[in-house]
């Protein structure tokens, strides 16, 4: 009867592994069919599948693999032939040759699958994966194929979970697998619907978990770049930091995002304005300001001064500037560096933390900020290549003489004083140059305009060559190597101004034109508009931003309503943000300063960050509590497959343990007797008493007592009970550590 049982136990688990390994060759199959549509029916692939498994393992268990093989091969070529020579149909022996190359390849892989666990494990979370990913990017799939994938995963964990309890050769799934089965029959008449799962959670999870990792890479990047935080072009791939040199380095991921009112002309944002040349690069040293006020709130005033002073209308001073405000976000960016535009009236914050502050001409942040951060600028933009502004910026359109205030005078006054200085060891060249390009002209805004248009004959380059070390990089770039990106045409265009005694300053940020995508309404600004120009103090007006990069000069002197009319070379194209909503023209009384807006914005993003937080939290909780699962599971395995006088060892040490944690460690040569007695009671409980099971484990390791199921059981009930004990005495934070590192 026993025989009878084992026989019949040992072919029900041939016939369970037949119908698991073709379960997974079958899923397999249609995961494929979803892919590449096999000119196959589902049930054709059920047979089949189910057929070559058998002869599988029939073929391994009776030895015969070389005579089964042999002999299909055989069989199909002798059938080949009798169909060929008597001219039958050939089309349905191609059909089932075709569906043998498709179903024996993936049936060896299942049966040689089904030989070990991990294997199974491997494959059936593969398959599990592809059906969340076909989902999320709608991708057509079967009722067979889901109910096929569910099913194995199921037998997988019954698996898993009879390999902990019993062993490899647990007996449970050959009678858990029909229960599968009939869930699996269930699942499948269940009626669908025609809209696909939309997978929001799985979808939110993965975004969460995305954003949480760049943000960790941001910060690490920052964290290990060793710099004040400021803004450089060594942020977005430029091999340089204050020198200028090295390579580009291509980078498309978005470093911010911008979404706001249409722009008439690219946007320039400035994150780092420097104001000495040193002969290798460029360095801030104009930070302290004789005079109040924020240098970008003195830009805007002085450009509203001077408009008001010329002789255009306020119909015409409305046709030449564009009011307009633009929602910035840092993506894969972290700096100190707050971003604004020529004339920016006003910044909001959306944050009351970090404040910002005048950093030289620029904008400083308290603290550094990444992924997530997010202001407003509101800006004026200028029609600079519109005759009527152009003829402002020469000094031709004044009604009037113009008059300063004492502030704005005082303020003139140390721009032409420290925007003007150059190293003693400029070569001369540079300032014969310098002379030679500006001879015609008899105003500065004429002047710099003739040196952006020599420059821009010059080659651009992301690899230019490497100069001396003790060379002028302007210099050499311009009479030399003639050849560069950004860095080098603004800091030439710079130093030749300053040769002619004009005010001029170096500038990197980004700017929206060349290489840009929009991500639905918004445009994201990646490391390829990183940007460097020059802008160019004019008199009684303000600060000019000027580009002699090749790549950029022929878009920005063009003029509002012609950039379709401009052929551009290298497909470069003036982009606009995306249209928002309209933002009115600010009142003439109205106070440009920095503010903060946190009513509903803040509200709001902290609760994003408590939900992003809370999620974290629950996906380290799963992860720990399936590692602390899977940790007892073994344990408990490794404690039933070891000896008698193991488990006994064992129970004795645990309660050992818990002596220590009462604060009774056992000293190095102590007896069991006299540690006993010291512990005076503390790891008694109410059935059992510490100094019996002293004397039960003393018995039988020193005296060569026998180890009978009893004496198991009673160490097992000691330890149970002391545990317990133990628990509901102690607090909640040394519970929790017991249950996380129970050893410790």
């Amino acid at each position: 009867m026993k025989n009878w049982i084992v026989e019949k136990t040992g072919s029900l688990r041939k016939y369970y592994e037949i119908l698991y390994s073709a379960a997974l060759c079958m899923g397999l199959i249609l995961l494929a069919d979803s892919l590449f549509s096999l000119p196959y029916r589902t049930v054709f692939f059920l047979l089949s599948s189910l057929l070559w498994q058998f002869f599988i393992y029939t073929a391994e268990e009776k030895n015969l693999r070389f005579p089964l093989w042999s002999s299909l091969g055989v069989l199909l070529v002798f059938v080949y032939l009798f169909l060929y020579a008597g001219g039958k149909n050939l089309v349905p022996y191609f059909y089932f040759l075709g569906l043998a190359s498709i179903c024996v390849p993936l049936s060896i892989l299942c049966y040689l699958t089904g030989q070990r666990l991990w294997l199974k494990a491997l494959l059936c979370f593969s398959q599990l994966i592809c059906l969340i990913v076909f989902s999320i990017q709608k991708l057509s799939l079967s009722k067979w194929a889901v109910c096929l994938i569910l099913f194995c995963f199921l037998l997988f964990l019954a698996e898993l979970s009879c390999a902990f309890s019993e062993g490899k050769a647990g007996q449970k799934i050959l009678y858990l697998t029909p229960f599968f089965f009939l869930a699996m029959l269930f699942l499948f008449l269940l009626p669908v619907k025609e809209t696909p799962i939309r997978w929001h959670a799985v979808k939110n999870v993965f975004k969460a978990v995305r954003e949480e990792l760049t943000a960790l890479i941001i910060n690490a990047e920052y964290f290990f770049s060793g710099d004040s935080g400021n803004y450089s072009l060594s942020f977005a791939g430029y091999d340089e930091d204050s020198g200028i040199g090295g390579k580009v380095l291509s980078s498309d991921s978005p470093q911010i995002s911008i979404i706001g009112d249409q722009t008439k002309a690219p946007l320039y944002l400035a994150g780092n304005i420097r104001d000495f040349y040193n002969g290798h690069g460029w360095e801030l040293r104009a930070a302290g300001k004789p005079y109040e006020g924020e240098e970008y709130i003195l830009q805007y005033d002085g450009l509203m001064s001077s408009l008001s002073q010329s002789i255009y209308s306020q119909e015409d001073i409305e046709e030449l500037v564009n009011y307009s405000y633009y929602n910035i976000t840092y993506k894969s960016l972290k700096t100190k560096s707050l971003f604004f535009a020529p004339f920016t009236q006003n910044i909001l914050l959306f944050n009351e933390k970090p404040t910002a502050s005048a950093y030289g001409d620029g904008l400083r942040l308290s603290k550094a900020q990444g992924m997530g951060f997010h202001y407003q600028l509101h800006l004026m933009e200028l029609n600079y290549s519109d005759e009527k502004v152009k003829q402002l910026l020469r000094g031709h359109a004044w009604r009037v003489i113009p008059s300063l205030t004492q502030a704005a005078a005082k303020r003139q006054s140390f721009i032409h004083e420290h925007y003007t200085l150059l190293p003693d060891s400029l070569p001369s060249r540079v300032y014969s140059l310098a002379e030679e390009i500006t001879s015609k002209e008899d105003n500065d805004y004429d002047r710099m305009k003739a040196i952006e248009n020599y420059l821009s004959e010059y080659t651009y380059t992301t690899s230019p060559q490497p100069l001396p070390e003790e060379a002028d990089v302007v210099d050499g770039f311009l009479f030399q190597s003639r050849t560069g990106y950004c860095t080098y045409f603004a800091s030439a265009m710079a130093v030749l101004g300053r040769c002619e005694g004009i005010p001029t300053r170096y500038v990197e940020g980004f700017v929206s034109n060349g290489s840009y995508h929009y991500d639905n309404r918004t445009l994201n600004l990646s490391g390829n508009n990183a940007h460097a120009w020059v802008e160019v103090y004019i008199d009684n007006i303000g600060w000019i931003p000027y580009d002699p990069t090749p790549r950029y000069y022929t878009v920005t002197n063009t003029a509002w309503g012609q950039s379709g009319e401009t052929a551009v070379a290298a497909a470069i194209t003036t982009p606009t943000i995306p249209y928002a909503n309209p933002s009115p023209v600010p009142e003439e009384n109205e106070t440009y300063e920095i503010t903060n807006f946190s009513v509903l914005e803040s509200g709001k993003e902290l609760l994003l960050f408590v939900l992003d937080g809370l999620l974290l939290m629950c996906i380290v909780s799963f992860i720990i509590f399936l590692l602390l699962l899977l940790r007892n599971q073994l344990q408990h395995r490794r404690y039933m497959a070891g000896s008698d006088y193991g488990k006994i060892q064992f129970h004795m040490k645990k309660a050992f343990q818990f002596g220590r944690l009462y604060g009774y460690p056992i000293d190095a040569g102590e007896t069991l007797s006299d540690y006993g007695a010291r512990t005076e009671g503390s790891l008694d409980t109410s059935e059992y008493s510490f100094l019996d099971i002293c004397d039960l484990f003393q018995s039988i390791r020193f005296g060569g007592r026998p180890i009978s199921d009893m004496n198991i059981k009673v160490m097992e009930a000691y330890t149970s009970s002391l545990q317990k004990k133990y628990l509901k005495q102690c607090g909640r934070m040394k519970r929790l550590l017991y249950f996380v590192m129970p050893n410790a």
